[in-house]
């Protein structure tokens, strides 16, 4: 009976190893893939910046590195979007240069 169990608990052991092995590993999304995708960016950054708070060690995970790359995205996007901004502003502004005389 015992040994009964010993099989059993090994061939578990086994069986969820082979599962775990034959899995695809989580590949993080490049800043490139975030910067071209800024939607899926900011939903990602809604919902991975609380778990980043919360779990230590978040962050040396391919999900917090997923998280860390869309966060990275959507950050150089709405600068971006600062400086058209800015410069369009400017550009409102701006009148064409006359040398004094």
């Amino acid at each position: 009976m015992k040994n009964t169990k010993q099989i059993l608990k090994h061939l578990l052991l086994l069986t969820i190893a082979s599962i775990a092995a034959c899995s695809k590993p989580y590949e993080p999304k490049t800043i490139k893939y975030y910067a071209e995708h800024i939607a899926e960016a900011k939903l990602l950054v809604d919902k991975c910046v609380p778990q980043r708070e919360k779990i230590v060690g978040y962050v040396n995970t391919p999900q917090g590195l997923d998280c860390n790359n869309a966060i990275e995205a959507y950050q150089n996007d709405q600068w971006d979007q600062y400086q058209k901004k800015l410069q369009e502003s400017v550009n409102k502004f701006k009148r064409p240069f006359v040398a004094p005389k």
